[in-house]
């Protein structure tokens, strides 16, 4: 075998998707933005933290036209550039930058609402019917990342309904309708937009209660092939089909030993993306049986008697998923510290976005199903424990949707006041909330948005507390321990993972991390004391020095509730509730 290896061909004009129809539109001017070297940067900065999970762009592709002005003369190309370019400085403004490359006060002018405001400008005006270029969808999609960043719902709306025109009038749903021949670089691109504009609308439809426009059932696109960019342009049309490379011997060799798996295991971090894609299509018909459960639909059963629509268990579901990710490469299983090595932290980009996929799923099979407050709660204290065993890095790099997930816990743990709780459910409920203040805690010092967000929830827990305490004090016999309340400090005590205070970064950063299930897939292994939390199967935390929990059995009141009590929370104690989980709401 020679030993030469053989690189990647360079991008040619003929490998360039351009639309004569709107890139030679001379009608058209770009304004001047920004110079071209503010541009480079952003699309670098673009590549670092934001195409791990939205790889839209066949990356040799981009930054040969980047190199070549394209932008500034290709109509649908500078809409694209101009929508990335804002949603690159909205995240690097908020904090996802993790390297040294960049400096935030370099990046920062023009601001982000320069480029968004360019993008906007660029898109077809009026009858957008004859609008087919994929830099088109794309200019969306980027849009409405970008209005969620800047926490804009109804424009992130507004742009994701854009997208949505554009698939059905270019039909992207259906790869019958494509052009052919097609560029495999061109297929594979948008192979990438729609399944991760898919994912996004999913996402936007378990937050915020939208419609899924584009059906997983409906749709006739493949997964991306799993195959490193700079060798994306020597596939075959049919290797690119069936998601691998019919690479030789001599250069599949050159790209197990310089690319993206190891020499023993040659997988690629495309495979993480493409399970993700897999959980959004779960969490999609999730989605249908949570709303089938609702009591404000009035529909009739006769549709579902026809059809002998029945839903699956919940724990079948469930079994079913994670024996799936039980499967995956351990790379997807485990969410290693920032390496600094883009090619390297792809797989945990993958692992993160995956972990925090499932325990999402887990949200809405849990409230679809009819769950105890009790299994709510252990449903949410996994969730936590999973995003607190991710490196902060990647989930300021992940930045905005994060926190929206996480504000979702708000919503199931105030349904569990709907009843009246005992002891066990409100030191459960305490726990979350308290694990959730340090997490945030963790993320708030660079990551805009969240500033504030931990004293806010630690806030809500102290006014609960001084009703417990009331409540208490009819109720429970203390042993000649002196009263006290979990306020100021004690607050801080209670912790996930018995991680003191403030550690949550070093101590993370530093070990490889477990995945979404370290205990079992319902929760039921957490085990809550005196609101901690122990967890028998991690391997990745052990267990508090008996010099701290004796401190911590000091600080505690030691109460012997009886296990019949329950307690009834009045409004008032809730009226700073959803103030205290909108942690997007700093303004700009």
């Amino acid at each position: 075998m020679s030993s030469k290896v053989q690189s990647p061909p360079t991008p040619s004009a003929a490998s360039v998707n351009v639309s004569s129809e709107y890139a030679g539109d001379e009608t058209w001017q770009p304004p001047n933005v920004a110079p071209q070297a503010m541009i480079v940067d952003l699309i670098e900065v673009y590549f670092e933290v934001i195409y791990p999970l939205y790889p839209l762009f066949h990356r040799p592709t981009l930054i040969y036209r980047v190199s070549r002005g394209e932008w500034q003369t290709n109509r649908p190309f500078f809409a694209t550039i101009m929508a990335v370019c804002a949603l690159a400085s909205a995240r690097v403004r908020d904090g996802a930058l993790y390297s040294n490359r960049w400096t935030p006060k370099a990046l920062a002018q023009p601001p982000s609402d320069a480029f968004f405001t360019a993008a906007e400008n660029a898109l077809p005006q009026g009858d957008i019917s004859a609008a087919r270029e994929l830099d088109y969808l794309r200019a969306c999609c980027f849009l409405t990342l970008t209005a969620l960043q800047n926490r804009e719902i109804p424009k992130m709306h507004y742009y994701l309904g854009f997208y949505d025109t554009f698939v059905k009038c270019c039909m992207l749903h259906d790869e019958k309708y494509w052009t052919t021949p097609m560029p495999v670089i061109e297929k594979e691109e948008r192979r990438r937009l729609f399944w991760a504009m898919y994912a996004f609308e999913v996402y936007a439809a378990a937050v915020w209660g939208s419609v899924v426009s584009g059906r997983e059932a409906q749709t006739n696109v493949h997964y991306p092939a799993e195959v490193d960019d700079d060798y994306l342009s020597i596939m075959t049309d049919e290797a690119a089909n069936q998601g691998r490379s019919s690479l030789s011997t001599e250069t599949s060799l050159a790209y197990t030993l310089n690319g993206w798996g190891s020499v023993n295991s040659p997988v690629n971090w495309l495979r993480g993306w493409n399970f993700a894609i897999d959980l959004y299509r779960v969490l999609e018909h999730a989605l249908d049986g949570f709303r089938k459960r609702s009591p404000e639909t009035d529909h009739t059963e006769f549709v579902a008697d026809v059809w002998k629509m029945k839903l699956p268990r919940q724990s079948a579901v469930l079994d079913a998923m994670m024996h799936k990710y039980d499967s995956l490469p351990v790379r997807f299983r485990q969410t290693l510290p920032i390496s600094m090595n883009q090619k390297e932290d792809l797989f945990s980009f993958q692992a993160a976005n995956i972990a925090a996929t499932i325990q999402l799923v887990r949200m809405t099979l849990l409230t679809s199903a009819e769950a105890t407050p009790l299994e709510r709660c252990d449903i949410l204290a996994e969730l936590v424990t999973t995003f607190a065993r991710v490196p902060v890095s990647y989930l300021r790099a992940m930045s905005t949707p994060i926190l929206h997930h996480l504000a979702s816990i708000g919503t199931i743990l105030e349904s569990v006041f709907e009843e009246p709780v005992n002891e066990e459910c409100y030191d459960k409920v305490r726990f979350v909330l308290i694990a959730l203040a340090d997490l945030l805690s963790s993320l708030e010092a660079g990551m805009g948005g969240a500033a504030g967000a931990s004293d806010r929830l630690r806030s809500q827990v102290h006014r609960m507390d001084g009703y417990m305490q009331q409540q208490r004090s009819r109720h429970i016999t203390r042993k000649d321990v002196p009263p006290q309340s979990h306020t100021g400090d004690q607050q801080h005590n209670i912790l996930p993972m018995n991680q003191p205070s403030g550690t949550h970064s070093q101590q993370y950063e530093e070990s490889a991390m477990l995945g979404p299930h370290a205990g079992s897939h319902n929760g039921s292994d957490y085990q809550f004391t005196n609101g901690n939390n122990h967890n028998n199967n991690s391997t990745s935390q052990q267990a508090s020095p008996p010099q701290q929990q004796q401190q911590h059995q000091q600080q505690q009141p030691q109460m012997a509730p009886p296990p019949e009590s329950f307690y009834s929370f009045p409004a008032e104690v809730f009226e700073d509730w959803n103030w205290a989980f909108d942690f997007t709401q700093t303004t700009r």
